[in-house]
């Protein structure tokens, strides 16, 4: 029991600490060509980061005073740095395409089961829109299922 108590105090303070260190580090980022996606400032000089967040944007001279002495140095040498993006990526227009169509069902890659799934919705009228059939989803590897004819002329 004891043992198991020290172990969650220690695993508590490393925790801690690491945040903590986390939270101090500052990176001076400088030397190469950087997109700071700011309309007024497009290509600062530097980059001044803490924490995982963006401290400083600007001249060497004035990012290196923000961030201080004793902030880590990255010299880009010469490389490109620029903004990340978190994009869940989920094409909205997509989505709501989905609710005005019919869906092929995964996998259906066969030309007779597709007309057949296409006769059996010829009345759902989702897959109607001012006399247009909408149907989403198929299969790519319908494709391959395709024979071709080659001749020579």
């Amino acid at each position: 029991m004891k043992f198991s108590k020290l172990f969650l105090v220690c695993a508590l303070a490393a925790t801690s600490l690491s945040a903590l260190a986390q939270q101090e580090t500052k990176t001076f980022i400088y030397g190469g060509d950087i997109y700071s996606a700011d309309p007024k400032n497009p290509h600062p000089q530097a980059v001044a980061i803490q924490g995982g967040k963006i401290i400083a944007v600007g001249s060497y001279q004035d990012v290196l005073q923000q961030a201080g002495p004793d902030a880590a140095r990255l010299d880009l040498k010469g490389g490109y740095l620029l903004p990340g993006l978190i994009d869940s990526h989920a094409h909205v227009a997509y989505a709501g395409f989905q609710t005005v169509t019919v869906s092929f069902p995964d996998g259906m890659k066969d030309a007779a089961a597709i007309e057949k799934f296409v006769a059996d919705n010829k009345n759902n009228p989702q897959r109607d829109l001012n006399g247009v059939q909408f149907y989403s989803n198929l299969n790519l590897d319908y494709w391959n299922n395709i024979p071709i004819a080659l001749c020579r002329i």
